[in-house]
């Protein structure tokens, strides 16, 4: 609440405002809702505000919205409402909607434009409006380096969907080391998301235009260590550049492997920690299985990566061998 909101507010609105928020903070979003309703004013906008992120707690998408709309039709709507309505009509996959809002953001004073343009090139993107979305992030001031590489991921992204792998290859090889320079910008898993997007999309560009095994394997095995656990379209390319077809014998083999490798503890020690994961891998035999697991898992040595529980998986079938699913890491 601002120091001139507060100065508008008699003591019994600004007990009851200030209620609700300690009731959102504890999640208590049923008796939110039930005091907002009560306040509820055109004129003590942050009653409305408050009362939608009550039913935005609650998953109640739609009157969150139609609480907003109501504000924006009826009073005063500030810079948050269509920053919250254009969140929750993304959230809902309202593309349009949401697009229209953001673009209402754009209109106030002394707003920061990156965050909104990145916003709505990140819902185009996702919504596979590829063009829309480049077109979003030509209009990005990616003057400074992080901004410069989160755009160069999505970018790159849209132009493999689009079968332009050549320019991919072109504009994010020299990309790639760059990483290095914002880490310090960053929050770790926000720098890891980064580093996964750039070498997953290299990587991919690559396996499309047929490069050398080799070649592909420089940017797509670190993408098999960043994130916990690998994501699927990871899973999908290390398949695909292996290129293993199924047999008569194949089936689908769900694991549990003991594992270890060396993991950070502090800023300055790490050492190396047991973990299980869970996977499923589609092989001919458990031996095969081991040999497709061991490709995640090179960190283990010896007798470290071993089988736990073993089953088979009735019903699937898949092109090409490999890993089909990998959980995350549970701590020994």
């Amino acid at each position: 609440m601002s120091s001139s909101t507060e100065s508008k507010l008699n003591p019994a609105q600004k007990k009851s405002l200030l209620k609700i928020q300690d009731l959102l903070n504890d999640k208590e979003f049923g008796k939110a809702i039930k005091l907002a309703s009560k306040i509820k004013d055109v004129n003590l906008k942050e009653s409305y505000f408050l009362l939608a992120m009550a039913y935005k707690g609650q998953g109640r998408m739609d009157l969150t919205i139609e609480t907003l709309e109501d504000l924006i039709e009826n009073g005063e709507p500030d810079f948050f409402t269509y920053r919250i309505l254009a969140d929750t009509h993304r959230d809902m996959g309202n593309i349009d909607e949401a697009l229209i809002a953001y673009k209402k953001l754009e209109t106030f004073d002394e707003v920061p434009t990156n965050p909104i343009q990145i916003a709505k090139a990140t819902i185009l993107y996702q919504s596979a409006r590829f063009e829309e979305a480049l077109k979003e992030l030509d209009a990005i001031d990616t003057s400074d380096t992080k901004t410069n590489l989160l755009v160069k991921a999505m970018w790159a992204g849209c132009q493999n969907a689009m079968s332009k792998h050549e320019l991919v290859k072109e504009d994010l090889t020299p990309e790639i080391e760059r990483i290095q320079e914002v880490a310090h910008e960053m929050e770790a898993n926000e720098l890891r998301l980064l580093a996964f997007k750039l070498h997953y999309e290299l990587a991919r560009a690559l396996q499309s235009l047929k490069e050398d095994e080799a070649l592909v394997s420089k940017y797509l095995y670190p993408c098999l260590k960043i994130l916990d656990p690998t994501p699927n379209q990871a899973l999908q390319l290390m398949r695909e550049l292996k290129n293993t077809p199924k047999g008569e014998e194949t089936k689908l083999f769900h694991l549990s492997v003991k594992s270890c490798a060396p993991m950070q503890v502090s800023h300055t020690h790490s050492k190396r920690c047991e973990y299980y994961r869970e996977y499923e891998v589609y092989a001919d035999s458990i031996d095969e299985c081991m040999e497709f697991i061991c490709e995640y898992e090179d960190d283990a040595l010896g007798d470290e990566l071993a089988i736990g529980k073993s089953g088979v998986v009735d019903g699937f079938s898949g092109a090409l061998k490999g890993v089909y699913f990998q959980s995350q890491r549970i701590m020994q």
